[in-house]
């Protein structure tokens, strides 16, 4: 039972009601949960489902100034008094107990500025750093100092990996006792294997290999671009991808079927036989890593699609990891090939250590009664 129902105001520039990306589906999942026991309040950009949200307070405010470039209308942002003053009167409104900021873009950035001059507890949520997605000097000098400012004015910092908190230090010169750690955790799927069945003998007995992410974000754009190269030596798997793109439609080739946006992801991943993700950029932990341990698929990726994440703590579940995306990589899908029924038994049977949807949410409510200083029980 808690002692007082705690106000959190929680800022976000995505659009909490559609899950066309990983994030966004955890990031509503934490906090519904949380609802529970705080009082949870929205500060948001975007909101196209209203009616998602209707455990929870929210405030839309999206009157940016429109540019071509996403980095200058969030500069711009800055400079928009109307903008500053109306998310000012909303804190005060609130009057919240804590703010947590979930990214550095957007509403974010006048809401670090706003909530700083109004005295404010403030958390960073960092999903990693923002820098390293980074590939030319323009980009960093322009992600640099305001990802910079969001972890030096917040007085915490929510880092999803201890890896990812000491590379924060590095970077920004932190003392790492201003973080702390909350991970992603994986999620409860459970898949119904005549389903399995029916569409491998609907696919001519074709292993299934299954990718997910948003083909609009560059990191998954190549990746994608590399199953499509890798799909011409193995015609004997069919590869789907899943996922939202403004740019690419929907298409099926011989041993290829990009299906764009699904409601139902969860549906397509218990249809595969297991996970191809050839990550070479991205930053922190890959949701979609998660979810394919949370479907208990076996795994192919590179060391950059399992960043953040403990392998120890997968225990002998059969995830392959390469350097690059190279010859090895190949060899490495021959082997999955030939073992895929024993693979896929031992990933069902792997002792999985990694927190799950519902122990992130417990954790989180502990670190924020510490951050407060009120005792819950």
């Amino acid at each position: 039972m808690i002692i007082m129902r705690l106000k959190l105001l929680v800022i976000d520039d995505t659009d909490l009601s559609s899950f066309d990306k990983g994030q966004q589906y955890r990031t509503y999942n934490t906090y519904f949960s949380l609802s529970k026991y705080l009082e949870i309040n929205f500060l948001l950009q975007k909101l196209s489902n209203p009616s998602k949200l209707r455990w929870a307070n929210f405030y839309v405010v999206n009157d940016f100034s429109r540019t071509n470039s996403l980095l200058y209308t969030d500069y711009i942002s800055l400079f928009n008094l109307n903008l500053f003053n109306n998310i000012m009167k909303i804190i005060k409104n609130i009057n919240p107990d804590l703010i947590i900021l979930e990214h550095i873009y957007g509403i974010n950035r006048p809401s670090l500025l706003a909530s700083k001059f109004l005295g404010e507890k403030i958390i960073y949520n960092s999903h990693g750093e923002e820098i390293e997605v980074c590939k030319n000097s323009r980009c960093k000098s322009l992600i640099y100092p305001v990802e910079y400012s969001f972890y030096k004015l917040s007085d915490y910092i929510f880092s999803i990996s201890y890896e990812d908190a000491i590379k924060a230090c590095y970077y920004y010169n932190l003392p790492i006792s201003k973080f702390k750690i909350l991970p992603m955790g994986i999620r409860k799927i459970r898949c119904n294997k005549l389903n399995k069945d029916l569409i491998r003998n609907n696919e001519n007995s074709k292993i299934i290999a299954v990718f997910h992410g948003n083909l609009d974000y560059e990191p998954n754009l190549i990746a994608f671009q590399k199953i499509l190269n890798i799909s011409k030596y193995f015609q004997d798997i069919k590869f789907i991808i899943l996922g939202n793109s403004l740019k690419i439609k929907p298409f099926k080739s011989e041993n290829v079927e990009y299906l764009g946006y699904v409601e139902d992801i969860d549906h397509y991943l218990c249809l595969s036989d297991f996970a191809i993700a050839p990550l070479v950029e991205g930053t922190g932990v890959k949701t979609k890593i998660l979810d394919y341990i949370s479907a208990r698929l076996p795994i192919i990726t590179t060391r950059k699609g399992i960043e953040g994440i403990n392998v120890k703590d997968l225990g002998n579940y059969p995830i392959f990891v390469y350097d690059e995306v190279n010859k090895d990589f190949l060899t490495g899908i021959q082997y999955i090939m030939k073992n895929i029924e024993t693979l896929k038994e031992k990933a069902i049977r792997a002792n999985i250590k990694l927190p799950t949807w519902d122990d992130v949410p417990i954790l989180m409510l502990k670190y924020i009664y510490e951050i407060i200083n009120v005792k819950g029980e």
